[in-house]
């Protein structure tokens, strides 16, 4: 007999519906491979080591000090009724019912935080140890199918829903369709996936740590107090229809039309002007000239001094700076 046995690799699940696999084989493919265990149970309910126990998420990914709560919700996107009657309908069974999932898990997992398996029949322990839940920080993530499909037929694009955190709850049941916000007023922040935002996000962050440094920074972004209204998770600040980047015919194209408006005059409506004028404000604003290089990636310092001509109010400052630094 081996005197030193040893133990037997742990196996998480690997789901039990369409939905839960679907995560599953995502992060066995993904950055999130080596942190995540798909269908984690707790043993509520349990009577004498008996009976089955009661699933806690589809998906937990524990990271440093870092908890991530997936829920998956397959829910169709019902055609052939009113387009505000079909969002009402997947936004209760696809979000909000998969809200109260990620909630309860994340009350569970403070409070019973040795009680987690990764069975069913709960005789396999989560085999790590969690961090303590004062220095944990919790990450809520909801993934809606189907609303993807029906976006892209209705709206064109890629199909990635909407932000606007205007939105507070049940508000969401009768807004424009395909917006999504905050899930509740008090409760933690929940992130809202569709399969085009998930798969835009998992196929443009490296690493586990750049993925949940994003979840924190959107959840700061959205709860800060700014009205911010977007159009999905693009990695591009403007998007073309298909919501991918915009070609430089077709930035030339807006700009022109938004200089005609504002009135400027035609050797002006050029999106190259936007990049004069911000060379010019950063050296008004004190920067140098090499840090002014460096930023627009000029190759020649001669560039850059096409902007570092004087004006009336830059000669005054330094006047004013100079004649202050001999007083002092």
């Amino acid at each position: 007999m081996d005197p030193d046995p040893q133990p037997a690799p742990v196996q998480p699940a690997e789901g039990v519906t369409d939905a839960e696999r679907y995560l599953a084989k995502l992060c066995k493919r993904s950055f999130l491979s080596l942190w995540s265990y798909p269908g984690v149970f707790r043993d509520q309910g349990r009577v004498d080591g008996k009976g089955d126990g009661k699933e806690v998420c589809d998906l937990l990914v524990v990271f440093d000090n870092h908890i991530i709560i997936f829920s998956d919700k397959d829910c169709q996107f019902q055609d052939g009724v009113g387009l505000k009657v079909a969002w009402a309908r997947w936004f209760k069974k696809a979000v909000l019912a998969s809200a109260k999932q990620v909630w309860g898990a994340e009350r569970w997992i403070r409070g019973f935080p040795t009680r987690l398996f990764l069975d069913r029949k709960c005789t396999k322990p989560f085999p790590i140890e969690l961090p303590k839940p004062d220095e944990t920080i919790f990450h809520r993530v909801v993934v809606a199918h189907d609303a993807s499909r029906a976006c892209k037929a209705v709206l064109g694009g890629s199909g990635s829903l909407m932000l606007d955190n205007g939105l507070v709850g049940d508000a969401h049941l009768t807004s424009m369709p395909f917006m999504i916000g905050r899930l509740h007023e008090s409760r933690g922040y929940v992130h809202v996936f569709d399969d085009t935002t998930l798969h835009i996000v998992m196929s443009t962050l490296d690493t586990v740590s750049d993925f949940t440094a994003y979840l924190l920074k959107k959840e700061k972004f959205l709860t800060g107090g700014m009205h911010v209204h977007v159009a999905g998770e693009s990695p591009f600040v403007f998007v073309s229809q298909k919501g991918g980047k915009l070609h430089r015919s077709q930035v030339f194209r807006i700009f022109q039309q938004a200089a005609t408006k504002a009135g400027l005059p035609r050797q002006k409506r050029h999106y190259h002007c936007a990049k004069h004028t911000g060379a010019f404000s950063m050296l008004k604003s004190g920067a140098s000239v090499a840090e002014v290089q460096k930023y627009f990636g000029w190759k020649s310092l001669a560039t850059v001094g096409r902007y570092t001509a004087v004006t009336d109010e830059t000669a005054c400052k330094a006047a004013r700076k100079m004649f202050a630094t001999e007083a002092a």
